[in-house]
């Protein structure tokens, strides 16, 4: 298992993160946990699907645990990501960016995993507004 990069302030995301520079940020400010609260998260890959266009999407699940001897999250979400061919892209702000047909496949798979019963609660909230607003 890989250590935990240390972050204090802002100029520690700025590796990780290569963004965090464009939001004209001090460097040196502190870095504080919300709530007091660190995350004990595991992700699960679930698979991979393909839409009619765009590259192929990864979905998972992540569970974010308040001690890694809990036994059950204190919330889950279902999370999608991919990865883009960077050599054509010479525009790194474009790396982010989901393009419609992956955001629209994406939405219609959500939609159909909430109708499955018993799978998941439709008045609920993601991860980090749980973090603000719940703890």
């Amino acid at each position: 298992m890989k250590d935990k990069p240390k972050i204090k302030e802002v100029g520690d995301l700025e590796g990780l993160f290569p963004r965090v520079k464009s939001l004209e940020l001090r460097s040196k400010a502190d870095i504080v946990k919300v709530n007091r609260f660190e995350a004990h998260e595991i992700f699960r890959k679930l698979c991979k699907v393909e839409f009619s266009e765009g590259p192929k999407v990864n979905v998972g699940l992540s569970f974010w645990y308040h001690a890694d001897s809990d036994r059950w999250p204190l919330i889950a979400e279902c999370a999608f990501d991919y990865e883009i061919d960077k050599s054509d892209d010479e525009d790194e702000e474009k790396d982010e960016e989901f393009s419609l047909p992956v955001i629209l496949g994406s939405m219609g798979l959500f939609t159909f995993l909430q109708k499955q019963p018993g799978w998941f609660n439709f008045n609920t909230t993601t991860k980090t507004s749980y973090v603000y607003d719940g703890l």
